[in-house]
C-alpha cells in the first residue's frame, strides 16, 4: 500500500521549490502573476509543438519499418537499441529544441511589450511637460501662480513612475520560470502521482479490496532500474530537478536576450531602467524582500 505520508512527502519534494518562489515572490505583484501565467501557456505551446514533431517523426519511422519488413525486429537487442536511438532523435532532442525556441520567443515577446509600455510612458511624460510649460507661460506675470507651478513641478515625474512596470529582469525571469516549471512538473509527475494516489480507494476499513495503484495489483511501484527507491520518490526528485532547471534556464534566457538586445541604442535606457527598478534603499534583511518592494 502506498502510504499517505509517502505521497505527501513526494508532493513536497516535487513542488516545494516552485511553490516557495510563487508564494515569496510571484504572488506579491499582479504583474508577476500575469507573467507566470503567460509563461505556463508558453510551455503548453512548446509541448504541443514537440508532440506534433513526435507524431510526424513516428509516422515516418513506422512507414520506413513497414516498407523494410522490420515490424517484428523489436524483440532482439539490436531492435531495442535502434528503438532507443530513434526515440532519442525523434522525441528527446526535438522536445528540448522546441522548449528552447518557445522560451526565447516568450522572452522576446516580453521585451517587445516592455518597450511598448516604456514608449507610451515617455510619450505621456512629454505631454505632461508640454502642458506644464504652457501653464508656466500663461501664468508668467503672476508670482503666486509661478510659485504654485514650481511646487507642483514634481507631479508629472511621479505620475510617470506610477505608470511604469517597476519590475526588473531578475524578478521577471524568476516569475516566468516558476510558471514554466510548474506546468512542466504537473505534466511530468502529475500522472504518476494521480495513479499512485488512486490506490487508496482499494482499501476498505484497512482490508485490501484488490486492484488500485499504477500496477493494478496494489502496493508501491518500484522500477527495475532503481529498485531501492519507490517510483514516487524517484519521480519527485526528477520533477524537482527539472523545476530548478526550468527556472535557471529562464533566468539565463532573460540575461542572454537582454545582452543580445543591448547593442541597439534604444535598449540602453531599458537596461538602466531595469537596474534602477531594484530598490537600493530597502531595509529588508534579504534580497528577496528587497525585490518585493
Amino acid at each position: 500500500m502506498t502510504s499517505p505520508t509517502l505521497t505527501l512527502g513526494s508532493i513536497l519534494i516535487a513542488y516545494s521549490p516552485t511553490f516557495s518562489l510563487l508564494l515569496l515572490l510571484v504572488l506579491q505583484k499582479p504583474q508577476l502573476v500575469i507573467l507566470a501565467v503567460c509563461s505556463a501557456f508558453a510551455y503548453l505551446l512548446s509541448a504541443l509543438l514537440s508532440s506534433v514533431v513526435w507524431l510526424v517523426t513516428s509516422a515516418i519511422g513506422n512507414a520506413i519499418h513497414s516498407n523494410n519488413g522490420d515490424d517484428n525486429d523489436g524483440d532482439d537487442g539490436d531492435g531495442n537499441s535502434n528503438n532507443a536511438i530513434g526515440t532519442l532523435f525523434a522525441l528527446a532532442i526535438p522536445g528540448v529544441l522546441c522548449q528552447m525556441i518557445v522560451r526565447c520567443l516568450f522572452v522576446n515577446g516580453y521585451f517587445k511589450v516592455e518597450n511598448v509600455i516604456r514608449r507610451s510612458v515617455a510619450k505621456h511624460e512629454k505631454e505632461e511637460i508640454a502642458a506644464h510649460n504652457a501653464n508656466n507661460n500663461n501664468a508668467a506675470n503672476n508670482n503666486s501662480n509661478n510659485n504654485n507651478n514650481n511646487n507642483n513641478a514634481g507631479n508629472p515625474p511621479s505620475e510617470t513612475n506610477a505608470l511604469q512596470l517597476q519590475l526588473n529582469d531578475l524578478s521577471c525571469s524568476i516569475a516566468a520560470g516558476c510558471g514554466y516549471a510548474l506546468l512542466h512538473a504537473l505534466f511530468l509527475y502529475g500522472t504518476l502521482l494521480a495513479s499512485e494516489s488512486g490506490e487508496s480507494g482499494s482499501y476498505d476499513e484497512g482490508a485490501y479490496g484488490g486492484g488500485g495503484g499504477s500496477t493494478g495489483y496494489g502496493g508501491t511501484l518500484y522500477q527495475a532500474s532503481c529498485g531501492g527507491i519507490p517510483s514516487l520518490i524517484n519521480g519527485a526528485l526528477i520533477s524537482c530537478m527539472f523545476s530548478v532547471l526550468d527556472v535557471m534556464w529562464m533566468m539565463l534566457c532573460f540575461f542572454g536576450m537582454r545582452r543580445r538586445s543591448s547593442s541597439s541604442p534604444s535598449s540602453q535606457p531599458n537596461n538602466n531602467a531595469c537596474a534602477s527598478a531594484i530598490p537600493s534603499s530597502s531595509a529588508g534583511p534579504s534580497t528577496i524582500a528587497s525585490l518585493l518592494r
